[in-house]
């Protein structure tokens, strides 16, 4: 899409009206726009709301729609209704958890290892047979992840659940995460970094998953019920569900905007995905799981081989965890 000029705020907005260049700039989200189809995209950190003019409705990262009343045009101006303009800046800028919270530790889970080896990808690069193997590639990346958050965030534990070639048995990863919970309200980030693989050879791209809302676990065990009534234990098990099930789609919407900024040009940006993945539900805190490329595709794995690829997916990561802590706990009353 091409952003036409011939977009401008109008002099007068009608009431009850909001233009899209004021909605851009409130939300600070990037607007594309093509003038012949009269559609439009708005992104902000991974997460794309896109409208066209006539229609009464948005479509959110491309598979979730969105009522937002008609989308008008009057001269220069694109315009919504006011309480349409509302849930897109409520979409694009999700509202922050209250209270005096922060993120006290981050997990990292390099997946497979050891006599696991995960996807594997057999090419030839230049002449000689290159096995790229899945484990090999997310340790590369967990490490300097790990020595990146370590270092970039002093204040918060950062741990591992492997940093040599071992297996990991698959259900202690996330027992390893839950094991070291802060106490309340503190909260820890569960990433799990993995490699992908598909029968067809042309298949790329990154993506990040997150648990299905559709998915229950029991996540509030019934002596931690703060009223001590038995009775509302699910009550309160479905607002903690709905409140991490939240916090997860913002560190993977965050990620994912992370590695499109660092990766976006080199690599197709698949979006986010939901799947009940072990590590993921039976995770206790706001987990994701991240898919950096595909093995079996041979640009990618071979973009995987290098160092500077491996540093900007790395440092894609890095700038999505940053991006939640920084949203996690701006909050007025949010601990220092």
């Amino acid at each position: 899409m091409l952003l036409a000029a011939g977009i401008a705020c109008g002099a007068a907005v009608a009431w009850g009206q909001t233009d899209l260049m004021d909605l851009r700039r409130d939300t600070g989200a990037t607007l594309e726009w093509d003038p012949w189809s009269q559609k439009g995209l708005l992104l902000r950190r991974g997460t794309t709301v896109a409208f066209r003019v006539g229609l009464p409705w948005a479509v959110i990262d491309y598979d979730q729609r969105l009522d937002i009343g008609p989308v008008t045009r009057q001269g220069a101006s694109i315009r919504f209704t006011a309480a349409g303009a509302e849930r897109i800046a409520a979409t694009l800028n999700p509202p922050r958890p209250e209270g005096s919270l922060r993120v006290a530790a981050i997990m990292l889970d390099p997946g497979h290892g050891g006599k696991d080896p995960g996807a594997v990808g057999r090419h030839r690069f230049g002449g000689r047979r290159v096995v790229v193997r899945e484990k090999d590639i997310v340790l590369d990346v967990g490490r300097r992840l790990y020595a990146m958050l370590t270092k970039g965030f002093p204040d918060k534990r950062v741990l591992i659940t492997r940093d040599e070639d071992f297996f990991v048995v698959l259900e202690e990863r996330s027992v390893l995460a839950n094991v070291e919970l802060p106490d309340e309200p503190d909260v820890m980030l569960f990433i799990s970094i993995h490699a992908n693989a598909a029968f067809r050879a042309q298949a790329s791209g990154f993506e990040v998953w997150v648990l299905p809302e559709s998915h229950e676990r029991n996540l509030l065990p019934a002596d931690k019920v703060p009223s001590g009534d038995r009775d509302t234990q699910p009550i309160f098990n479905a607002m903690l569900e709905e409140q991490i099930s939240r916090e997860s789609v913002v560190l993977a919407n965050e990620i994912l905007g992370g590695l499109d900024v660092r990766i976006g040009t080199r690599s197709k940006n698949r979006g986010i995905r939901d799947e009940s993945f072990a590590v993921l539900r039976h995770s206790r805190m706001p987990a994701v799981l991240v898919e950096l490329g595909f093995v079996s595709n041979p640009t990618e794995a071979r973009l995987m081989t290098q160092a500077d690829y491996l540093n900007d997916l790395t440092q894609g990561i890095y700038d999505g965890v940053t991006g939640f802590i920084e949203w996690f706990e701006s909050s007025p009353d949010a601990a220092g």
